[in-house]
């Protein structure tokens, strides 16, 4: 039995290096393509890591990017989305919405959306509590290599949206921090492709899964996945 079983095996470990490279290739190429203030009616920042109030430097880039744009189109509305994990006194969206208010961009105009844990999170909420949006032509302001996966998660939601990543990200080639955030946005992928083909379920065990491997090669992201997964279990959200 055991010699039946390792072709299969040897099989599925052929298929990782050719996985590895395709979503690479897919997630640089998104990246590359930079909408020039696209024609939207809104635009959606994605929420990640703050620190009591004030954006971390990946946060703050997509943030600066977007209230760039707020004040280059006085019409525009600006929606930042994001929940926050147990022990957090301020959301994403609330830390968000105060840092483009800072540059200017009138409270107005300026949509909080303090719900979610996680990208798809984010936007089932803002679609349930807000369906009008789904009518509307927007924009993703993220970082470069988050760019597709945040813009699918967001078409599966139901949103029309348009790639803008925000130039200012830190991260940038050949730096470290460029290679680590390709690479996770290349698990990322793994779990979106793995969730339209076989289900949320079934990503979830992926997800979980690479979050370990993830926590093994970095253990400083170990408590954040353990309160990700619990936070992600408590709510039954995927």
């Amino acid at each position: 039995m055991a010699a039946k079983r390792l072709p299969i095996s040897l099989g599925v470990l052929s298929l990782i290096p050719a996985v590895f490279v395709m979503n690479a290739a897919r997630v640089l190429w998104h990246s590359r393509c930079r909408s020039h203030a696209p024609e939207v009616d809104a635009v959606i920042v994605p929420g990640t890591a703050q620190y009591d109030g004030v954006p971390g430097r990946y946060f703050a880039a997509r943030l600066d990017h977007a209230a760039q744009r707020g004040l280059d189109n006085p019409q525009l509305e600006i929606w930042v989305i994001g929940g926050q994990l147990p022990g957090d006194r301020f959301s994403e969206a609330e830390a968000g919405v105060e840092h483009i208010r800072r540059s200017g961009v009138p409270l107005t105009r300026l949509r909080p959306c303090p719900h979610g844990f996680n990208t798809l999170g984010s936007y089932q909420h803002l679609v349930a509590e807000h369906p009008d949006l789904k009518e509307q032509k927007l924009a993703v302001i993220t970082d470069p290599h988050h760019s597709l996966r945040a813009c699918l998660l967001a078409r599966e939601c139901g949103l029309k949206v348009v790639a803008d990543p925000t130039p200012y990200c830190p991260s940038t080639f050949p730096n470290k921090s460029w290679f680590r955030t390709l690479i996770h946005e290349i698990g990322g992928m793994v779990v979106v492709d793995c969730a339209r083909v076989f289900g949320r379920s079934t990503a979830r065990v992926c997800e979980d899964a690479l979050r370990r491997l993830d926590g093994w090669l970095r253990p400083s992201h170990k408590t954040r996945h353990a309160q990700l997964k619990a936070t992600g279990n408590s709510r039954g959200q995927g």
